[in-house]
């Protein structure tokens, strides 16, 4: 049998690194709680978690940025527009190669 469940990793480093607002991180939380409903939120370190669970349980995770540090089986993230590929210094010079991709 097959369990899985939907968790939401707050770790501290990244908060401390990149700090939030309680309002923001409030809005953060509610919006998971109204997309995913049973989604449970874990304020913890990625390696801490790994080892609780790891043994017992495949951890999977999407990949992105912050997520490089994670152990587990990485997934690749959803992409607007997957033909688009590179460096882009600026998010206009990015859309303008998706744009063609919309008609």
């Amino acid at each position: 049998m097959h369990l899985s469940v939907e968790l939401s990793l707050l770790e501290p480093s990244h908060f401390k690194h990149y700090p939030i607002s309680d309002k923001v991180l409030t809005w953060i939380i509610q919006l998971a709680k109204d997309l995913i409903p049973e989604i449970q939120i874990v304020c913890m370190e990625q390696n801490e978690l790994y080892q609780i669970f790891h043994q017992n349980h495949t951890i999977f995770f999407k990949e992105h940025p912050t997520t490089v540090h994670y152990k587990g089986i990485q997934e690749e993230r959803a992409w607007m527009f997957p033909e688009v590929k590179g460096y882009f210094n600026s998010f206009m010079s990015y859309w303008k190669k998706c744009e063609r991709y919309l008609r």
